[in-house]
């Protein structure tokens, strides 16, 4: 990948440079939202938890009703490749979308009309999340006003920007949606484990939550136990450790939360050693 395009493009099967790209004006992902995304990182050619991205990429496409899910998943592994194999040996940051395709602005049409693939890779340094992991995050909590189809990865993404906006307003890093019965639900990006009494736990996917697929790497191929269950503020920020979990934030401990340090205000033992860990996984999935 050269310095003169440091960002790709793959639009409905052109590799261009980032800053040429164009979308129609009238497509069902900008006007509706009609859209599902993913975002991976990876390094020399491999992308990190592909496999689980993919799953939850076609469990979206089944929940929105998405026409001919089937051929925009292929559609999405070719775009995929083309830009791996493009961007070279380095460590990136994908980004993928697939929307409702390009049609005349009306909510229903007789026939819908053809799914739309999208994706971008830019490089991607892992170096300020080492830092935000040596220090630890500050966390906002905030009522969750999403939709209540948060459990499906799409663009639906207004109330979690607004929450981030909250968290920049605030001096902080993130925040922490809390449902209406006040149970703690997961962050803006991330999902949100506490640890105590020697037990990782986190809220059950029952609750109007995104899968994670760094969640199902924690459980399926670092073999972490943890709990689901509902906990509301209190309960949590009386535990031992808090942190967050995401493609882009890996584990990163949350220090203070709501205004409360957690523990002693450092990142504590278990979210020090499952970051240790994932990024060995990291290594060895994607290898320099």
């Amino acid at each position: 990948m050269t310095a003169a395009a440091p960002e790709l493009a793959w639009i409905e099967g052109q590799i261009v440079p980032a800053r040429e790209a164009k979308v129609p004006l009238n497509d069902r992902g900008l006007m509706f939202a009609e859209a599902a995304y993913e975002v991976c990182v990876g390094r020399g050619g491999r992308i990190f938890a592909w496999p689980e991205h993919r799953r939850r990429l076609a469990r979206t496409l089944d929940g929105i009703q998405m026409p001919e899910a089937e051929a925009a998943l292929a559609r999405t592994d070719k775009a995929v490749s083309e830009l791996v194999a493009a961007f070279g040996p380095g460590t990136f940051l994908l980004y993928l979308e697939v929307t409702g395709g390009v049609a005349p602005r009306l909510p229903v049409l007789p026939r819908d009309p053809t799914p739309a693939v999208y994706a971008t890779i830019r490089p991607h340094e892992r170096d300020n999340l080492a830092r935000e992991q040596e220090r630890g995050l500050v966390a906002i909590v905030t009522p969750d006003v999403r939709w209540r189809g948060a459990t499906w990865k799409t663009t639906q993404l207004l109330p979690n920007v607004l929450a981030k906006k909250l968290a920049r307003a605030a001096g902080a890093d993130d925040v922490v949606f809390i449902a209406d019965d006040g149970v703690v639900l997961e962050g803006a990006a991330t999902n949100v484990f506490w640890v105590g009494d020697g037990k990782v736990r986190t809220a059950p996917l029952t609750r109007n939550i995104l899968p994670g697929v760094t969640r199902e790497v924690l459980r399926t191929k670092l073999s972490v136990a943890f709990e689901e269950v509902e906990a509301d503020l209190a309960t949590v920020k009386r535990s031992s450790e808090v942190f967050m979990a995401g493609t882009t934030r890996d584990v990163t401990a949350v220090v203070k939360l709501d205004g409360q340090l957690i523990g002693d205000g450092r990142p504590g033992p278990v979210v020090r050693d499952l970051g240790r860990k994932l990024a060995e996984l990291f290594d060895r999935e994607c290898p320099a």
